[in-house]
């Protein structure tokens, strides 16, 4: 893999991170019911759970960002290969975890489109960037 590949790979996956807010907003508003799942926990618990979730979106989409706009300097450094290993080795176990709910997943044709969607997404984020990490020059 070239400079330019890796730098141009780095870019389009950065990118890709954004596709998962959609995603995501859809299934919490839609068939995951999250609303009256929160309605019966406590205040305290409801809020921890959704600092959670809005801290896990706003470190997806910064380091998406991040990813996006150094791409350059990620394709050409130590840290670069090794963020892009950590960030691959993390979205393999995501795609995994995505495997582990198909059972549990609401049915339908719109559920089964998100489902597959999202599977799709981590699986492209998962071996992009372990690809660009493995085609580091050593």
């Amino acid at each position: 893999m070239t400079l330019e590949s890796s730098s141009s790979s780095l870019v389009f996956l950065g990118a890709l991170h954004f596709l998962q807010l959609p995603a995501m907003a859809l299934l919490v508003r839609g068939p995951l019911r999250l609303k009256p799942e929160l309605d019966r926990v406590s205040a305290l618990t409801r809020r921890i759970l959704l600092l959670f979730v809005w801290g896990l979106m706003l470190l997806l989409v910064g380091v998406g960002a991040l990813v996006a706009s150094c791409a350059e300097e990620l394709a050409t450094s130590r840290f670069g290969q090794r963020l892009c290993l950590l960030l691959g080795v993390c979205f393999a176990a995501r795609a995994a975890a995505q495997l582990w709910l198909l059972p549990l997943w609401p049915r339908g044709v719109r559920n089964r489109v998100a489902y597959f969607t999202l599977g799709i997404i981590y699986l492209t984020l998962a071996s992009g960037y372990l690809r660009v990490a493995l085609a580091f020059p050593v």
